[in-house]
C-alpha cells in the first residue's frame, strides 16, 4: 500500500491483525514497516512473534513523514522447520 503526501498521522480504526505463530521471535515473525518508494526501511511498526489468534487493533502515528509518499510493507518471516507462522490484515487507513 503506497501512502502518499501523508498530512497526519495513521491512527484511528487501523490496522487490525490477527496472528498466529508456533515459534519464537528469533525464528519466524510477523512485521510491517514503513519504506520508501525506493524499498529502503524507514521505520519498522511492529516485528513480533504474536500468538493471540484474534483480531487486534494496532495504531501508529506517521506524523514524522508528513508529505512524503511512503510504502506500508507487511510480512511474515518462516525460517523454513515446519512451524506455523500467519498474519492477516485489514482495515488500513489513513487519518
Amino acid at each position: 500500500m503506497q501512502l502518499r503526501g501523508l498530512r497526519r498521522s495513521f491512527t484511528s480504526g487501523a490496522p487490525y491483525v490477527w496472528e498466529l505463530t508456533t515459534d519464537t521471535v528469533t525464528y519466524d515473525w510477523q512485521t510491517c514497516q514503513l519504506r520508501n518508494t525506493s524499498g529502503s526501511t524507514l521505520t519498522t511498526l511492529f516485528k513480533e512473534a504474536a500468538n493471540g489468534r484474534a483480531w487486534v487493533q494496532k495504531s501508529y502515528s506517521l506524523s514524522g513523514w508528513a508529505r512524503q509518499t511512503v510504502v506500508l510493507w507487511c510480512n511474515v518471516h518462516e525460517d523454513g522447520w515446519g512451524d506455523q507462522t500467519y498474519m492477516y490484515s485489514h482495515d488500513f487507513s489513513v487519518h
